[in-house]
C-alpha cells in the first residue's frame, strides 16, 4: 500500500514531486493512522473530526519534542 500511496503521488505531481517530501508525507500520514478516532470517523460533525485531527498532530509533536 506504500508503495501505491507513493506511485499515485508521485503521478499526479510528475517529477516536481521530490522523493523525500513524498517520504515525509507518507510517515505523517502512517503517524495519523495510529489515531483510530481518525482512521474510523465517528463522528458526525467535521468540527469535531478536525478537532481530534489537531490533537493527534499535537500529540505526534509533543512525543517527537520529548525524545
Amino acid at each position: 500500500m506504500e508503495r501505491c500511496l507513493s506511485a499515485a503521488l508521485l503521478s499526479r505531481f510528475g517529477p516536481t514531486m521530490n522523493d523525500a517530501v513524498a517520504t515525509i508525507v507518507e510517515r505523517t500520514n502512517a503517524w495519523l493512522g495510529n489515531f483510530r478516532r481518525l482512521v474510523v470517523r465517528y463522528d458526525r460533525s467535521l468540527t469535531i473530526y478536525g478537532a481530534f485531527f489537531h490533537i493527534a498532530c499535537f500529540m505526534i509533536v509533543l512525543r517527537r519534542v520529548v525524545q
